[in-house]
Protein backbone atom coordinates (compact mmCIF):
# COMPACT_ATOMS: atom_id res chain seq x y z
CA UNK A 1 0.00 0.00 0.00
CA UNK A 2 0.98 3.66 -0.87
CA UNK A 3 -0.24 7.44 -0.54
CA UNK A 4 0.13 9.82 -2.95
CA UNK A 5 0.34 13.61 -2.01
CA UNK A 6 -0.73 16.25 -4.44
CA UNK A 7 -0.34 20.06 -3.69
CA UNK A 8 -1.47 22.34 -6.36
CA UNK A 9 -1.48 26.10 -6.18
CA UNK A 10 -4.12 27.70 -7.36
CA UNK A 11 -4.97 30.89 -8.70
CA UNK A 12 -5.45 34.22 -6.81
CA UNK A 13 -8.48 34.63 -5.39
CA UNK A 14 -9.90 31.06 -6.91
CA UNK A 15 -9.47 28.20 -4.27
CA UNK A 16 -12.63 28.18 -2.58
CA UNK A 17 -14.19 27.49 -6.14
CA UNK A 18 -11.68 24.84 -6.76
CA UNK A 19 -12.45 22.94 -3.46
CA UNK A 20 -16.01 23.19 -4.28
CA UNK A 21 -15.28 21.39 -7.77
CA UNK A 22 -12.85 18.77 -5.90
CA UNK A 23 -15.33 18.01 -3.43
CA UNK A 24 -18.40 18.00 -5.23
CA UNK A 25 -17.21 16.51 -8.72
CA UNK A 26 -14.23 15.47 -8.62
CA UNK A 27 -13.35 13.39 -5.67
CA UNK A 28 -16.67 11.63 -5.57
CA UNK A 29 -16.08 10.56 -9.35
CA UNK A 30 -12.50 9.40 -8.47
CA UNK A 31 -14.46 7.31 -5.75
CA UNK A 32 -17.11 5.86 -7.95
CA UNK A 33 -14.41 4.44 -9.95
CA UNK A 34 -12.36 2.88 -7.03
CA UNK A 35 -10.15 5.36 -5.91
CA UNK A 36 -9.43 5.79 -2.07
CA UNK A 37 -9.48 9.52 -1.27
CA UNK A 38 -7.84 9.86 2.18
CA UNK A 39 -7.62 13.58 2.44
CA UNK A 40 -8.45 17.25 1.15
CA UNK A 41 -6.97 20.08 2.84
CA UNK A 42 -6.08 24.02 2.43
CA UNK A 43 -3.62 25.89 4.17
CA UNK A 44 -4.84 28.44 6.52
CA UNK A 45 -1.30 30.54 6.17
CA UNK A 46 -0.49 29.75 2.04
CA UNK A 47 -4.10 30.77 0.30
CA UNK A 48 -3.32 29.67 -2.63
CA UNK A 49 -2.46 25.54 -1.51
CA UNK A 50 -4.34 22.52 -1.52
CA UNK A 51 -3.44 19.39 -0.83
CA UNK A 52 -5.09 15.88 -0.87
CA UNK A 53 -4.27 12.05 -0.84
CA UNK A 54 -5.06 9.77 -1.89
CA UNK A 55 -4.30 5.47 -1.12
CA UNK A 56 -3.63 3.01 -3.70
CA UNK A 57 -2.76 -1.24 -2.82
CA UNK A 58 0.09 -1.38 -5.67
CA UNK A 59 1.41 0.44 -8.76
CA UNK A 60 -0.86 -2.22 -10.52
CA UNK A 61 -3.91 -0.62 -8.86
CA UNK A 62 -3.22 2.98 -9.69
CA UNK A 63 -2.42 2.28 -13.66
CA UNK A 64 -5.98 0.66 -13.67
CA UNK A 65 -7.44 3.61 -11.71
CA UNK A 66 -5.61 5.94 -13.30
CA UNK A 67 -6.75 4.34 -16.91
CA UNK A 68 -10.18 4.12 -15.65
CA UNK A 69 -11.02 7.43 -14.41
CA UNK A 70 -8.64 9.87 -16.79
CA UNK A 71 -9.48 7.90 -19.92
CA UNK A 72 -13.04 8.06 -19.14
CA UNK A 73 -15.68 10.11 -21.44
CA UNK A 74 -17.10 11.81 -18.60
CA UNK A 75 -13.46 12.84 -17.05
CA UNK A 76 -12.02 14.15 -20.60
CA UNK A 77 -15.68 15.60 -21.60
CA UNK A 78 -16.78 17.30 -17.99
CA UNK A 79 -13.89 16.94 -16.00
Amino acid sequence: MFFELREYRIKDGKRERWVKLMEEKIIPFQMSKGMVAVGSFVAMDEPDLYVWIRRFESEEQREALYEKVYKSDYWINEI
